[in-house]
């Protein structure tokens, strides 16, 4: 009965930590999933609490970018290999234009093309 009774108080201290142990992001709720089978892109698409977005862009497992709205109202693109930045309201629109092209077009995508056409 000692054992069992310590048994549990492990478990549940360990169960409590890894509570506080989320990170921001996990506490997002996802939203929409996107996928087009012929480019393998998937879109995920996550809302907080406080109603901003994000949205993670995969091909094969492998994080491409992540476009992510801020408590501010502006958006912030975090491509593969780049450095994050800031978009103006033109650059978003054809994030936002590109996104949608490699979801749903049947073609297949180039290859290792930036989202903002730099390579």
């Amino acid at each position: 009965m000692r054992i069992s009774f310590w048994a549990v108080c492990v478990v549940l201290f360990l169960a409590s930590g890894c509570r506080h142990a989320a990170t921001v992001y996990e506490q997002d709720d996802l939203v929409t999933i996107a996928h087009n089978k012929y480019s393998e892109y998937t879109l995920l698409v996550y809302e907080s609490t406080h109603g901003r977005t994000r949205k993670v862009l995969r091909r094969k497992g492998v994080c491409e970018l992540v476009l992510i709205e801020k408590d501010n109202g502006a958006f912030v693109l975090k491509e593969r290999g780049h450095e994050a930045k800031t978009l103006s309201l033109t650059s978003l629109r054809a994030v936002e234009a590109h996104l949608e092209a490699l979801l749903y077009n049947n073609s297949p995508p180039e290859e290792h093309q930036s989202v903002l056409g730099a390579s």
